[in-house]
């Protein structure tokens, strides 16, 4: 997935969740952005991806949001494992109510 932004959004649900990618499994992410939005959840929620995993990549990306969750919130990613993060960067407020990664 490339060259995507979403801004002004407002994202409320339960597990997995994210402002564009619930789940990256070997998923290539480059020049993606997601600004000026919030998002809320239980568990695994985070700016681009709520839970990556098996070889996923995030190059050239950013995440402008203010973010509450559960158990596994973060400003890029929710949850990661087995996943590259490369010249990505995160801006914003992280309300955990659970465990932070």
């Amino acid at each position: 997935m490339r060259n995507m932004v979403l801004t002004n959004a407002t994202i409320v649900l339960n597990m997995h969740v994210v402002s564009l990618i619930g789940r990256a499994d070997a998923v290539n992410l480059e020049n993606i952005s997601v600004a000026n939005s919030n998002v809320e959840g239980q568990q695994d929620i985070g700016g681009l991806i709520g839970y990556a995993n098996t070889d996923s990549t995030v190059a050239n990306s950013y995440s402008k949001v203010d973010i509450t969750g559960h158990d596994s919130v973060g400003g890029i990613a929710g949850f990661a494992d087995s996943t590259t993060v490369k010249t990505s960067y995160y801006i914003g407020k992280v309300t955990p109510q659970g465990m932070v990664q």
